[in-house]
């Protein structure tokens, strides 16, 4: 999938929900910078109160909750219990225990 068809597919899906992705840091990178108003990353989406609004909208878009870290895919408790949450994995989760 191209970069354009994806991003397209993202500005669908945050009209519609909050979107989690998981990725790796360059993608995370280039998609905060192409969406500063509703993006949030990493730890700041602890530290920002993101998860407490995440059926708030900004700017007319739901949240775009970047993740890079697997501890932050496996440790946080995601809600929107009335819209749901798209949820996109883009690379692997670290297995080793």
């Amino acid at each position: 999938m191209d970069q354009d068809h994806f991003n397209t597919l993202l500005d669908e899906y945050q009209l519609t929900s909050p979107v989690l992705l998981f990725c790796n840091d360059q993608l995370a990178s280039s998609l905060s910078n192409l969406y500063q108003n509703t993006s949030v990353q990493d730890e700041d989406i602890l530290e920002s109160g993101v998860l407490d609004r995440l059926e708030q909208q900004l700017d007319k878009r739901y949240p775009l909750l970047l993740v890079t870290d697997t501890n932050l895919m496996r440790a946080i408790d995601y809600r929107a219990p009335t819209l749901g949450i798209v949820l996109i994995v883009t690379k692997s989760f670290d297995h080793n225990r």
